[in-house]
């Protein structure tokens, strides 16, 4: 399993390297958001915030699953920003994508379940499932979910927690309100 991920994640950063290079050539914006249900596809959130259509076609294509088992499902890609939302949401960029991250290293270590859904709803780890239904994310959350993917890392591999007061006394450091620390 953690061969495949790593594997799906090198193809990642490849198609990331030209897409995010890609990306930069458009203008950035967002308009003021609308009310819609959480966990939108990622064509629902840019269409909403109003973003270029070259931009919207980058990031509807990059999130597509690739072809195989290996790929990020639209529904992995919305949960995981829904989740950035409800937890880091006000956050800079950095913290936004280090809360991806931490869901990403969990994929990568054999302490964890090994699928995005069984990690996010995995008992006692992320209490923001509980207000999933009130999650709206936008670009700034998939940007997070693009920079975990894109390889600027932004927390080490080992780091697989994070909470308000620190998980453990093993801490890697501090990002926003966040305290993040190694497993």
């Amino acid at each position: 399993m953690g061969r495949r991920i790593a594997a799906y994640i090198a193809a990642l950063l490849f198609v990331c390297a030209i897409v995010i290079a890609a990306a930069k050539v458009g203008q950035q914006g967002a308009k003021a958001r609308s009310n819609t249900r959480p966990l939108q596809t990622v064509a629902a959130a840019v269409e909403r915030e109003g973003l270029p259509d070259h931009q919207a076609a980058i990031i509807e294509a990059l999130l597509e699953p690739l072809e195989g088992d290996c790929g990020l499902a639209q529904e992995d890609a919305d949960l995981i920003a829904a989740i950035v939302y409800l937890e880091a949401r006000g956050e800079s960029a950095q913290g936004q994508q280090a809360i991806a991250e931490v869901i990403f290293n969990r994929l990568l270590s054999d302490s964890f379940p090994d699928t995005v859904q069984e990690i996010i709803f995995q008992e006692g780890q992320f209490a923001s499932v509980a207000l999933l239904d009130t999650a709206d994310p936008g670009p700034e959350q998939y940007a997070a979910l693009l920079g975990a993917l894109e390889g600027e890392r932004v927390l080490p591999t080992n780091v697989v927690y994070f909470s308000r007061d620190g998980e453990n006394s093993s801490v890697w450091g501090q990002i926003g309100g966040h305290i993040f620390c190694y497993g």
